[in-house]
């Protein structure tokens, strides 16, 4: 009886020459950004006035009181994955008799990142009717982090063979948005607002996979080992719009306009390598079979055309709500161009070394995406928020393909829950976010040569979302009045003012007195009159 023998070596080699999309989009929102804003579901269009606004919409940034600094962060996240079956998606021939030993699996990726930074000031006169704000931000609107180590080991019950087998992954994509923003406000009921961003995007990727398998007491064996690892840098710009419109009251309508992305650079780099022994089909001899590729190419990265419209009761006391519709239009998502060296090595044979042209791009799906928040103000101080979210995936369903291995496809939905303090002018956010996603990777069969199945995979991410933001007003302020030595300190007016008071250093020297003076010379006019009387004659 001739064993079942799994996927040849030389098969799994040509197979790992390939590379997967570069930095192909998965969701756009990945990340909350903002403070009041990402605690809300990230509903902010309408009235929104937070960190979030230079990219969400810039004209919100009218409603930022004086000059401003700010920081969201997602100071600690968390993510874990599950699969319905990584390394037997279509199950094991049932003639080998397989029982599976033992199997391990982690899959938990941990991210710490700022998600938007910036820095507005307000120039001319602040009760104007006309209003200008002028500044700077950081936005990082989408960050992803995929690890995952498992292994599996068995037997074969009918076949006298064993079977062991190993794969790591991890994967990390962000996108990060810098550049200047202006708005305008035309009386209290109108805002406009631009921004300019610089886009950078960076992926990268490396996995590794290892198996080992034997038949008739170990007379029959097969094994392979193989590594990929590739990174991906582009850089764009991207043009944003943005207006606020007050109708009535506390009722605000908002737009959003992000304009696709104009590449302007790009490097795509890859290289793998893999090895494998496999017995002859003919002979049964082992054979051994390696393969080199490498790869080093333009890459260019584009961004969709985005629309985002809301609708906000925002009263800032008592209840606020919100709600956003996003919608990101279909486009070309990654091109690669250039070429790719391969070196293959065979035992009995020449070493075969050639190089290919490559030159592909991928599509990125039209994606809608809702968010809806709210908002009650126990008082000026202390404020409750909660929302929900949608992040539907962007790239198109997982198939068969072999060029589909490894590949993730999940619709995400969460939910915010936060705290806002607000203590003068400072203004922050405490909150947690918490979602699930469901979809699909690409899992690669051993069974059958180059198939790949779509199995079912499930993510759940938690974050914690710290923001904080204080005018340069108050930020003055505190210095002055947390200073450890009284000293001239700008005022709130702009005036100098000098305490009278200074308290003395606690490592100065106390001074010496001065040394006594000589007493003076006597006067001989007093002396005569001080002079005791002469004795009287007898």
């Amino acid at each position: 009886m001739r064993p079942y023998k799994p996927l040849t070596a030389s098969l799994v080699c040509a197979a790992l020459i390939t590379w997967a999309a570069p930095g192909q989009a998965q969701n756009y929102r990945e990340f909350p950004i903002g403070g009041r804003t990402a605690t809300m579901g990230g509903a902010g269009t309408a009235a929104g006035n937070d960190s979030a606004m230079p990219y969400l919409n810039p004209a919100g940034l009218v409603g930022v009181p004086g000059d401003v600094f700010a920081v969201s962060a997602t100071v600690y996240s968390v993510t874990r994955r599950s699969f319905d079956d990584f390394f037997y998606p279509s199950g094991t021939p049932e003639t080998l008799g397989y029982q599976q030993e033992s199997e391990s699996f982690t899959s938990a990726s941990v991210g710490e990142l700022p998600s938007s930074v910036m820095y507005f000031s307000q120039p001319g006169d602040p009760e104007a009717t006309i209003q200008h704000r002028i500044g700077f931000s950081l936005i990082v609107p989408s960050a992803r982090r995929i690890a995952v180590v498992a292994s599996v080991a068995g037997r074969f019950t009918n076949a006298g063979g064993r079977a062991l087998e190993t794969e790591s992954i991890n994967a990390h994509y962000t996108r990060y948005y810098a550049g200047p923003s202006y708005a305008l406000g035309i009386g209290p009921d109108l805002r406009l607002g631009a921004s300019l961003y610089g886009v950078y995007h960076r992926s990268t990727v490396t996995t590794s996979r290892t198996s080992s398998f034997s038949f008739l007491g170990g007379s029959v064996s097969s094994t392979f080992a193989g590594q990929k690892a590739q990174i991906a840098e582009g850089f764009s710009v991207v043009p944003v719009v943005g207006v606020q419109l007050r109708l009535v009251s506390d009722l605000w309508l908002g737009a959003g306009v992000a304009a696709p992305s104009f590449p302007i650079a790009g490097k795509f780099r890859f290289n793998s390598d893999s090895s494998g022994v496999d017995p002859d089909p003919t002979t049964g001899v082992p054979r051994s079979v390696a393969t080199t590729s490498t790869a080093d190419t333009e890459y260019r990265d584009y961004t969709p055309l985005r629309l985002n419209a809301g609708v906000a009761f925002d009263p800032r006391q008592g209840l606020s709500l919100a709600g956003d519709v996003h919608v990101y239009l279909k486009r070309t998502d990654t091109e690669v161009d250039g070429a790719q060296r391969i070196e293959q090595r065979r035992s009995g044979e020449l070493t075969r070394q050639f190089v290919r042209d490559v030159s592909y791009s991928t599509m990125a799906e039209q994606v809608i995406d809702l968010s809806l928040g709210a908002e009650y103000a126990f008082s000026e101080v202390v404020a409750l928020r909660a929302g929900g979210f949608t992040d539907m995936a962007a790239v198109a369903p997982v198939t068969e393909r072999p060029d589909q291995a490894g590949r993730f496809r999940l619709n995400r939905f969460g939910g915010t829950l936060g705290v806002g303090l607000k203590s003068g002018s400072f203004d922050s956010t405490v909150g947690v976010l918490l979602a699930h996603g469901v979809g699909h990777y690409g899992a690669s069969d051993p069974w059958v040569n180059g198939a790949v199945v779509p199995v079912r995979t499930t993510e759940t991410t938690g974050m914690l979302i710290l923001s904080g933001a204080i005018t340069s007003a108050e930020a003055k302020k505190a210095i002055r009045d947390t200073l450890p030595v009284d000293a001239p300190v700008p005022d709130l007016d702009g005036e100098a003012k000098v305490q009278v008071e200074v308290a003395p250093s606690p490592r100065a020297v106390k001074p010496k007195p001065p040394p006594p003076a000589p007493p003076a010379p006597p006067d001989p006019d007093s002396a005569a009159d001080q002079a005791p009387p002469a004795p009287e004659a007898p």
